[in-house]
């Protein structure tokens, strides 16, 4: 495939000349160019969200119905591509709602900047320690109104790296409802004159770190065993299988990693339809489930001394309300006011709670009845889509691929041809 190059000024021109440009491209089909058509009125927030921009590629955006967290009935906005993941949020968290729903304790908001000096003496760590008071002063002058709000500088930590030699100065903060990344850098790099003249070092990096190990939130629930018959399988054996695979992820990193993307099907959606990074979230999600040095699962499923099953999570969420994307994408505006606009903590126990439904979902079905049935039914309606059917005769041609037992592109094709004829 040959390409036409870019003009140099490529990022200079506005959306609709780039697009022009993009258009030029040999190779690309018209159907696919005008997909990426920005939504009307929506091109310049487009343009101004990212460098050379061209166009947005449409998510989905759905809804989990049904759950029930610390006694309160939440529909969740959830913005996929992967079939099922909504319907499984959906039917897990309806099935603990039954028995009370979801139990939580909020992640804390706390995010840490990271300070690297080069050349800083041996007696840099005391002095810096020493110094506490006003370092917690001048980080607080960054942001005076989250500090009256409760936020800001929480805690200091120095560290003299073993290989580079470099000093790490570690500031917590507390960010209140903001995910915190412009909050962090920009205090660290307020700080970094200051810290040169107190230690005789020199500023190597500045920036906050992803890792959110103080900003975890935690659901749980509890059900009746008997609540988890299913594919003629009784309830108390379907619970021995949902232990037994908890065990399996605890003691299997690659059947952990599977298990945690599961969870973050849930998470990652969440965060996505309401303008949060999901990068962010998901290295920092991932750094904690391998905090123990093994790589392990975020969940844990076990039966209590009352028969029920338990299910618990622990994961970081680092979320926030405004600030960024989240303030001025009115679709971020529209799935948090579906939430009710909650405060960052309250959407940190929404994803754990989020996150634990899509998982238990995953595993009833893999230790009964297998993950396929859900997956297949809602594939066999892309299939009837591509093959070019289209209104009611999608649903008529997934169900006929779904009884035909041969659920491929090729089979759509020719039962639509039967359709049509008919």
């Amino acid at each position: 495939m040959s390409y036409i190059g870019l003009p140099r000024n490529f990022r200079r021109l506005n959306l609709w000349q780039r697009r022009e440009e993009i258009e030029k491209l040999s190779g690309i089909k018209k159907e696919d160019f005008r997909s990426t058509i920005p939504p009307e009125d929506l091109d310049e927030l487009i343009d101004i969200s990212i460098e050379s921009a061209i166009g947005s590629i449409p998510v989905p955006l759905g809804v989990a119905s049904g759950l029930i967290i610390d006694g309160e009935l939440i529909h969740i906005p959830m913005a996929i591509e992967e079939p099922s993941v909504i319907a499984a949020a959906t039917y897990g968290g309806r099935t603990i709602a039954k028995s009370g729903g979801f139990r939580t304790k909020p992640a804390q908001p706390v995010m840490a900047v990271q300070m690297f000096l080069e050349y800083a003496g041996d007696d840099a760590e005391r002095i810096v320690l020493a110094n506490t008071e006003t370092i917690k002063s001048k980080v607080n002058q960054q942001f005076p109104k989250m500090a009256q709000r409760g936020g800001g500088y929480l805690e200091l930590t120095t560290e003299r790296l073993k290989e580079t030699r470099l000093l790490k100065i570690t500031i917590f903060i507390d960010v209140r409802d903001a995910f915190g990344a412009n909050l962090l850098n920009t205090a660290g790099e307020a700080m970094a004159p200051f810290l040169e003249e107190l230690t005789g070092g020199k500023s190597f990096m500045n920036i906050l770190t992803n890792s959110a190990n103080r900003r975890v939130g935690k659901a749980s629930f509890a059900i009746p065993v008997d609540n988890l018959a299913r594919a003629g399988l009784s309830g108390i054996l379907v619970a021995e299988r949902i232990e037994l695979a908890s065990q399996l992820a605890a003691e299997d990193p690659e059947r952990a990693v599977t298990n945690n993307k599961g969870i973050m099907n849930g998470v990652t959606a969440l965060a996505l339809a309401t303008g949060n990074d999901t990068r962010a979230l998901e290295s920092a999600v991932h750094m904690y489930a391998a905090k123990s040095g093994t790589y392990q699962s975020l969940t844990k499923f076990y039966r209590d001394q009352k028969g029920q099953l338990v299910g618990e999570i622990e994961i970081p969420t680092p979320l926030g309300i405004f600030g960024g994307n989240i303030s001025f994408n009115p679709a971020s505006r529209f799935s948090l006011g579906l939430l009710g606009n909650p405060d960052a903590q309250k959407l940190s126990s929404i994803a754990a709670s989020l996150g634990l439904a899509q998982n238990f979902a995953a595993i009833w079905a893999l230790v009964s009845e297998g993950i396929q049935h859900g997956h297949m039914h809602l594939h066999g309606k892309r299939l009837a889509y591509q093959a070019g059917a289209r209104g009611n005769d999608i649903e008529i041609l997934a169900a006929r691929l779904s009884g035909s037992g041969k659920i491929d592109l090729a089979n759509a094709q020719t039962l639509l041809k039967e359709m049509k004829r008919i």
